[in-house]
Formats: C-alpha cells, structure tokens, sequence
C-alpha cells in the first residue's frame, strides 16, 4: 500500500530572524540528545493547496485478445509486438480469402501468437493488444480523506521517467468496495491522464489531487502554531523583541502552511521551533563561546551567535 501524503503550493517568500521563546508552551525537552533552536518568520500572504497525493502505476484503459473467427492458412502477420497500430490497419492476411484482421482502435500490439503460414482453427488466439491512446493511473485512497476526493477534479503528476515534465488529469473513478491491509482501509481512485505524451504503460506515477485552493490569505509556517489547553497559540515578537503568546484561529491547513484567520497581522514576526541534534558539551561549549544567557524563568538560553539570533531549549509540546 502506498501511503497517501498531503503536497503543497506556497506563492510567498517567508522572511527568515530569530528571538526568544514562551516557558509553558516552549518548555519541554526534545529528548537526551536534541535541542529546539528558534528562527522568525513573518505572517505574510500566500496561496494555499490542499493535495491528496500517493502513487501508482500508468495502465491502459483496454486489453483485449483478438481471436481467430475462422479455418484458414496465414499468408502474412503484418505486425510484431510493440508495434503501433492505427485502427482499421491490417495485422494478419490469410491464404484463402478470409478477410483480414484488423485493428479495432488504435493500440499497441502486446503479443503475437501465430506465424505465416500457419494453420488456425476458430476461436484460437492470435494476437494480444491494449489501448495506447487512454491511460490512467490508479492509487490508494486512505478512508479519511475519501470524502474529500469527487469524480472530475483535478490533478498533477509526475512519472518518474520524466523529471522535468508536468501532467495533468482528472478523477474518474472511485471504487465503492475498500480493501482493508494491518487495520488500514483504503480505496482505489482512478485518474486519467488528459494527455500522452510519449507516456507508457507500466511507468510509476506519483499523483496530487487538488481538493482545496484559497489565495491571498495570511499564513505562517504550520510548525509555528502550537496547542495550550484547548486553545492555538503562537509566539509573537513583541515591544524589543518581548516574545508575547498570542491566541490564533485558523482555516486552511497543509503539511507546511495554514491559514490564521483571527489574532494575527500582516508582517506579524512569529517564531518557529527547529529541532536539532546536540550534545552536552557542545551546548556547554555554545554557552562559553557565545555568550549565552539564561531567560529567567524560562529554563531556557538564548544564544547570539554568527549576525543572527538563536537559542537552544526544550521542545515545545507536539501538535
């Protein structure tokens, strides 16, 4: 099962600063051998999506088998496997006036069974085939974002094969039965490609369904909204840089950026928590070099190091 994972667009450049942290909230240890440094950023305006995306592989629409409707001798086989085929083209003439087979649509000839002048009886399979013309890729949808997904929205994909290029396609499927893997439910959706492009069956697709899109709306860094009780709340710089909590709402969210829709302001500098690997002594060895001082109060330090600001404490609780 491919987990599916949720993929952003950001329309805005987040400044980047440092300043001092909040007790309650800020407090906690990361672990034995990892601190929390804090960097700024501003409340700014952005552009939002909300993306559904995992992975699977490009399938064709059709395969068939084309047998054999008569009792003849093949005079020619006009065709081999990977070859390209226009509908109506000849692929097998016989010896003794049995009409021809044909390409019923344009496809891709996947096997051939027969050779000329062989002998074929009614119902035998002579070659295999599958539509070149109307590819899809299905994955695997987790039950909790399934009412999210709806039949004709949008979505951008990326085949390996091709880095550098963009595709798109639309949902038109959403199978009604689950298949349940280690107490995980998911469902199959199906997106197909609006364009080919030199695509083919079998590569691996990673595919983002666009179920949410707002612009221009004030955002910060999802890692700077944290929980106190029942309530969201950030660090806000204050009057000299005082860091303040201050209560938020928010709306639209991914996996980077959301929306704080109330307790906020445009260039607000908000502080974001960056957890990194240290040991004792080199925080013991920070504090001399640097000259750290203890908040008080805090149980935390605040270091100047390097033209920018900085400190090293606890973790702050997990959202």
């Amino acid at each position: 099962m491919k987990k599916t994972i949720i993929a952003i667009l950001i329309a805005s450049v987040i400044g980047i600063g440092g300043f001092a942290g909040y007790k309650y909230v800020y407090s906690k240890p990361a672990s034995n051998n990892q601190t929390v440094r804090y960097t700024t950023a501003n409340a700014s305006k952005a552009t939002i999506e909300k993306k559904i995306t995992s992975s699977g592989t490009v399938e064709t629409s059709l395969r068939e088998t084309i047998t054999s409707a008569t009792v003849d001798t093949i005079k020619e086989v006009l065709v081999k496997p990977n070859d390209k085929v226009k509908k109506g083209q000849n692929l097998i003439t016989y010896w003794n006036g049995s009409a021809a087979v044909i390409a019923p649509y344009d496809c891709i000839i996947s096997e051939v069974n027969v050779k000329a002048d062989g002998v074929v009886k009614s119902g035998m399979e002579l070659l295999k085939i599958f539509d070149s013309e109307n590819l899809s890729t299905k994955i695997q949808v987790d039950e909790s974002e399934l009412s999210l997904i709806q039949i004709g929205q949008s979505a951008d994909i990326k085949l390996t094969a091709y880095p550098d290029e963009k595709f798109t396609g639309k949902v038109i499927d959403i199978n009604q039965e689950g298949k349940n893997s280690n107490g995980v439910t998911t469902f199959e959706v199906t997106v197909k490609f609006d364009e080919i492009k030199n695509i083919k069956v079998g590569m691996t697709a990673e595919v983002s369904i666009l179920i949410n899109r707002k612009e221009n709306v004030l955002a910060i860094p999802i890692e700077a909204v944290r929980k106190s009780k029942d309530s969201k709340v950030v660090m806000v710089a204050g009057d000299n840089n005082t860091p303040v909590v201050k209560k938020v709402e928010t709306g639209i969210a991914n996996n980077t950026l959301v929306e704080i829709t109330s307790g906020l302001n445009e260039g607000d500098k908000i502080e974001i928590p960056v957890p990194v690997q240290s040991t004792q002594n080199s925080q013991n060895s920070n504090n001399k070099n640097n000259g750290s001082m203890l908040v008080p109060g805090m149980g935390q330090q605040r270091i100047n190091s390097g033209g920018y600001n900085n400190r090293t404490g606890g973790q702050s609780p997990r959202n």
